[in-house]
């Protein structure tokens, strides 16, 4: 399967999630969206002042056939954030970015074409710059959640992690970090930092809603369990950094 995204304003014009195939003409090929982008970009890689960026989309859906809310919250918060086009590593640039997407990337209703949306995951991830992963009481337990976030460390070239909830369209303050460790395992505090820092637990003991996915789950765990992090930084610490 092609790689298939969608542009932050598509999502702020539409306000929701389109669904690949019926809303295809609201998602791009991203190998054709890049030739696109090369030929237009101006010395700096530059379009209308901004940097491409690709980001992926991690996310418990709501339901086994709705993946937002009824209210669009995941739509709307990935519409503002591509609005405001910043990055906490390169605070001098504003970047356009583009989201890969489960639901608008992988065949919705042909079973084999979305076994196989779901096999390149890994090539998926290693062709995003971040991920970032919509937060709710649900979401770790996931098995599916869970190795996006394990794909994302090991394969994409950062790798990071972009914390969004149900408030960040309010905008009001960022999350308290106490309070979110103390209600949710994964999440600690870095002893030197103060930072934010995320366990990622096995994925094969999490939750599916079809339990035939487990063993491409595992295949892909296996996968990933055989590989050093691309990101050179990471690959001294990975062994003492395992699934759990």
């Amino acid at each position: 399967p092609r790689m298939r995204v969608v542009h932050w304003r598509t999502l702020a014009d539409t306000g929701r999630l389109p669904r690949w195939p019926q809303d295809a003409a609201l998602v791009l090929d991203f190998a054709d969206l890049l030739e696109a982008w090369i030929a237009r970009q101006d010395a700096y890689g530059k379009v209308d002042g901004r940097i491409v960026c690709l980001s992926m989309f991690s996310h418990r859906w709501e339901t086994p056939t709705a993946p937002d809310t009824p209210a669009d919250l995941k739509a709307r918060s990935l519409a503002r954030y591509g609005e405001i086009g910043t990055c906490a590593v390169f605070p001098e640039h504003r970047f356009d970015y583009f989201f890969w997407i489960d639901y608008c990337g992988v065949h919705q209703d042909d079973h084999l074409a979305k076994t196989l949306g779901a096999a390149k995951l890994p090539l998926y991830g290693a062709s995003v710059v971040e991920i970032l992963f919509f937060f709710t009481p649900e979401y770790e337990a996931r098995a599916w959640t869970r190795l996006e976030r394990a794909i994302g460390y090991v394969y994409a070239a950062s790798p990071m992690f972009v914390y969004l909830d149900a408030q960040y369209l309010a905008l009001s303050q960022p999350p308290n970090l106490a309070e979110l460790c103390a209600s949710h395992a994964c999440f600690g505090r870095d002893a030197k930092t103060g930072g934010l820092t995320m366990a990622i637990n096995d994925p094969l003991s999490g939750a599916l809603t079809d339990e035939s996915d487990r063993e491409l789950l595992r295949k892909m765990l296996r996968m990933l369990r055989a590989s050093a992090p691309i990101n050179a930084k990471l690959k001294a610490s990975y062994a003492a950094r395992a699934y759990g």
